[in-house]
């Protein structure tokens, strides 16, 4: 995938949603796993490494991971030594980039599992809004929305990170489809994470039970 050619991303992009569905976190393409598909659990579900204990390299050729990471930066280079893809999961974190959602937004327990997440009480929504206010700023000056600027920074890390938000909406569709138009220089990125990094995010990902779930599921 050409990192200067917006439809080159663009077109991979799609194709990696279409091939995956909405959000998710699975390893693509290693040598040495080319001849062999990995197998689901009987439960459907993807067996989870914890890329922090990787310590054989040979096993994420093996088998059909979940992994875990608690930062972008963090096991990268272990990825990029194998040849093996990495496709963030929620890379909007469940639409909150987005900009739409703020501290009053309330989420319907029938069917939005976010009224159980610690990130989305209403005090660290309120909090968090600095890090969505930081991403509308830079887009703010380049024609582009906060959700397209995250999606954008994502890209611009490796080429074999590849973003594939999910939505039920076409506006979404064609909004996070732009993202591949807005190619982010050296200096853009660095202005970026220097922003970026003076924001505490308040909240944990998971509730701790839910967490224990994460890291003991097979």
């Amino acid at each position: 995938m050409s990192r200067s050619n917006p439809s080159s991303r663009r077109g991979f992009l799609l194709r990696a949603g279409a091939t995956f569905g909405a959000a998710a976190c699975v390893p693509l393409a290693v040598e040495s796993a080319v001849a062999q598909q990995p197998q689901a659990t009987p439960s459907g579900s993807s067996r989870k490494m914890d890329l922090s204990a990787i310590t054989q390299r040979r096993t994420l050729g093996t088998g059909n991971f979940r992994m875990e990471v608690s930062a972008l930066g963090f096991g990268v280079p272990v990825l990029e030594e194998l040849g093996i893809g990495f496709v963030p999961y929620s890379p909007l974190n469940r639409g909150f980039l987005g900009g739409a959602i703020n501290e009053y937004t309330r989420f319907d327990s029938g069917n939005d599992n976010r009224n159980t997440l610690p990130r989305f009480t209403p005090e660290a929504i309120g909090a968090n809004l600095a890090l969505v206010e930081v991403l509308n700023a830079f887009g703010r000056t380049r024609g582009s929305t906060s959700a397209q600027v995250a999606l954008a920074w994502l890209m611009a890390q490796k080429p074999w990170i590849v973003a594939i938000p999910g939505t039920t909406k076409l506006a979404h569709l064609d909004e996070n489809l732009r993202a591949a138009n807005l190619l982010l220089t050296p200096d853009e990125l660095r202005d970026l994470n220097s922003a970026v990094s003076k924001i505490r995010i308040v909240g944990d990902r998971y509730s701790a039970e839910q967490q224990r779930q994460v890291e003991g599921s097979e």
